[in-house]
Parts: C-alpha cells; sequence; structure tokens
C-alpha cells in the first residue's frame, strides 16, 4: 500500500502543475492478477527510470537570429514497452536544421541519432533502432512563392503576418521529394491545435479558399512572366548577331 500512496501523492502533484491545460487528467493503476515471472531488479529498474528522466523531451534547440524564439528542434517522447530483453522507447524528433536530421539514406549516423545512442551508453543501454523522425523543413526568406502570397493576403487581410513556425510535416516530406519545389504552409484560422480543444473557425474558410485561388493565379502570371523573359534572353545574342552582319 505504501507503493500507492506514494503514487496518488506524485499524481496529485501532477494534477496541480498541469491543472491549467489538463483539467480532466486521470491515472488509474492496477494490480497485476498474474505477477512478472522475471521481474527487473533495483538496480535494472532505477538504471531505465532515471534513463528515460533524461530522454530530450520538448524543446532541443532554437533557430538563432529569430525574434520572438522560433523553435528549430524537438523531440517528444510517446510510448515505453518492456519485454523479457527489450526495453522499446519511442520518441518522435523535428527540426528544420536539415543537418541534425542527415539525408533520407544516412539519418541513422545523423547527429540526433548519435545524441540518442550516447545517452543509452550512459546506463549500459545500447540504441539499436532509428529514432522516427521527419524530413526538414528549413525557412526560405527568398521565396518567391512566399513573396506572392505575402502580397495578395496583405490585399486581403491587411493585418496579416507571415511567422516561422514549429511546424510543416507534411510540407517537409514533400520537400524531401521535391528538392527544387516552392511551398508555403497556409490555412484557415484554427484555435488549440493537437489537443482536444481543437477548433476551426468557420467564417474564416471562405476568405482562405479566395486567397488561395488568388495566389495561384498571381504565382502562375510570375512563373508566366519570368518564363517569357529567359525566352528573351536565350533570342537577344542571334537577334544581336543578325543586326551586326
Amino acid at each position: 500500500m505504501g507503493l500507492l500512496k506514494s503514487f496518488e501523492e506524485w499524481f496529485n502533484a501532477q494534477r496541480i502543475l498541469y491543472d491549467a491545460s489538463e483539467q480532466n487528467m486521470t491515472i488509474q493503476l492496477t494490480t497485476a492478477e498474474t505477477p512478472t515471472e522475471d521481474p527487473l531488479t533495483k538496480d535494472a529498474t532505477d538504471n531505465l527510470l532515471t534513463f528515460l528522466r533524461h530522454v530530450p523531451q520538448g524543446v532541443i534547440g532554437v533557430i538563432p537570429g529569430y525574434d520572438p524564439m522560433v523553435v528549430e528542434t524537438s523531440s517528444n517522447l510517446y510510448d515505453v514497452s518492456l519485454d523479457s530483453t527489450t526495453q522499446r522507447t519511442n520518441t518522435f524528433s523535428r527540426t528544420s536544421n536539415a543537418v541534425l536530421l542527415g539525408s533520407m539514406q544516412d539519418y541513422c549516423q545523423s547527429p540526433l541519432m548519435q545524441m540518442y545512442r550516447n545517452l543509452g551508453s550512459l546506463y549500459g543501454l545500447t540504441v539499436t533502432n532509428a529514432i522516427e523522425w521527419s524530413p526538414a523543413w528549413p525557412p526560405n526568406k527568398d521565396s518567391l512563392l512566399l513573396a506572392t502570397a505575402e502580397k495578395v493576403f496583405a490585399t486581403k487581410y491587411p493585418d496579416s503576418k507571415i511567422l516561422v513556425v514549429h511546424a510543416g510535416l507534411e510540407t517537409g516530406w514533400f520537400a524531401s521529394r521535391l528538392p527544387d519545389m516552392d511551398s508555403i504552409s497556409i490555412g484557415p484560422t484554427y484555435q488549440d491545435g493537437h489537443s482536444v480543444d481543437e477548433r476551426l473557425d468557420t467564417s474564416s474558410v471562405q476568405g482562405f479558399y479566395d486567397a488561395t485561388k488568388a495566389v495561384l493565379l498571381a504565382q502562375f502570371q510570375e512563373q508566366a512572366r519570368i518564363g517569357s523573359a529567359e525566352i528573351g534572353e536565350k533570342k537577344a545574342p542571334a537577334e544581336a548577331s543578325l543586326v551586326h552582319h
């Protein structure tokens, strides 16, 4: 019963700590009907729990030069399981810095992966499986599509702002497959994303749809203008040579 009492005290402390964001948080602890055949020793239990306490959780680094601060790299610990010989600890890491992830072919040797290996070695653990990750999608201030969208949204939404945020999982995968493709992330207004309270402002959908059509039209027109200019430059030397003769 001492263990149950200690657990209840710990959980009550967590409820106070996270009351503002997790008002309905509950945890259920039950006694197993069949005892584990090969339970961990106290030393092994302490070792594993200490390792888990040191696995990076949350922000790891920020992008230099941005004010307010923009997260560059983060990691989330989301599942732990244990069998007779293996502890499986799942993490999901994301970053806008491609160097930290390495290429899709060698990301198992990347700095992020090495960080987990080094951490495991401190506790006598061998990290054998790669982290779950999403390809990097670094900010591109020189994006032509971004410049087009900024002009269009400024006319429709004078108070709109262009921001760099720690997101873009889907766009990261597209960019990894099509590295020459220009991409941005836009959408209607929503609040409390990735939570049970996530909701969409439906009144913003029509305006977003109209703005998206305007961005596509303006982008096609800009690409056509650039294409025409490039064709003109290619023809210029031949025309000049003709005049010379």
